[in-house]
């Protein structure tokens, strides 16, 4: 049962909890928008499922040499290509049939990053740069299929702020696989279009990015917007303060070979990353009331 669910990337889910986010920024939180983000976030969680599965189809040869990604199933033949493609049928179908219960705009938007990431695995991942915007993207269809859901349209704040801080953790995805690159004393990421040289521009891809990012949010808090939403909008110089910092503690953490994988992922598992996210909070709510 326990591989079964990590065949799923149950852990990859936490990814979806960014369909809350409009309905958090916009501070409308009612019985009707909490359900249908719900609703949102069990629909797209099981459809990310079925692209991570696909991925790890056609990824199964370069997980193999991978040794943290050996232990897939398919990669150790525990499970078959029928039997998975029974088991995206079944996740398919449950996904579509809540999308359709919320609103055809969801669906659509559910439909296109299904297929999106199919064709990333497929074709986008082994293009060099590309694969970082489309990777980013993906974090923006989340918020995007939050925001149709709900039907609360997402400021261009918001849409400005995420663009640039999920490229940097993009970014930083690709970083973990070129510090394991020369850590092995290898020269190309096995399925990428990456070699070792290429470490540095990726680094400044990342750290810039995110830098970017805070800039955007420092932007809005000067905003006339921000007066709207928020009593004591001064409180959220904290929240720039803990993303600079907990940035660049990713980064670091990246180039000393500690993340093995997705930056989120990390994040997840790491009490830092919890204070932080727990410090934000508190930054957020002192700046509501």
């Amino acid at each position: 049962m326990f591989k079964l669910l990590n065949f799923l990337r149950l852990h990859h889910w936490i990814k979806n909890f960014l369909i809350f986010v409009p309905i958090i920024a916009s501070h409308q939180l009612d019985i009707i928008t909490v359900k249908n983000s719900i609703l949102a976030f069990i629909s797209f969680s099981l459809i990310a499922s079925c692209g991570y599965i696909f991925n790890d189809l056609l990824d199964v040869n370069a997980d193999k040499l991978n040794p943290y990604k050996k232990k897939r199933l398919f990669a150790t033949g525990a499970i078959s290509v029928k039997q998975s493609l029974i088991i995206i049928t079944i996740l398919l179908s449950i996904s579509i049939y809540i999308s359709l219960k919320i609103n055809f705009q969801f669906f659509l938007i559910l439909f296109f990053y299904f297929i999106f990431s199919i064709l990333y695995s497929y074709l986008l991942k082994k293009i060099i740069v590309l694969d970082i915007i489309v990777l980013s993207s993906f974090y923006n269809l989340r918020i995007f299929a939050g925001s149709l859901a709900t039907e609360i349209t997402i400021s261009l704040w918001l849409f400005s702020f995420a663009t640039f801080f999920f490229f940097s953790l993009a970014a930083v995805k690709r970083l973990t696989e070129l510090t394991y690159l020369i850590k092995n004393k290898k020269n190309k990421i096995e399925g990428r279009g990456y070699k070792a040289i290429d470490l540095p521009i990726i680094n400044l891809m990342s750290l810039c990015s995110g830098y970017i990012s805070i800039v955007v949010l420092a932007l809005y808090i000067n905003s006339p917007e921000v007066m709207i939403l928020y009593s004591n909008p001064l409180y959220l110089w904290g929240i720039c303060c803990v993303l600079f910092y907990w940035i660049t503690m990713i980064i670091l953490e990246a180039n000393r070979g500690n993340m093995h994988h997705d930056p989120v992922i990390y994040a997840s598992t790491n009490k830092v990353s919890y204070i932080c996210l727990l410090t934000i909070l508190l930054f957020l709510i002192a700046g509501i009331y």
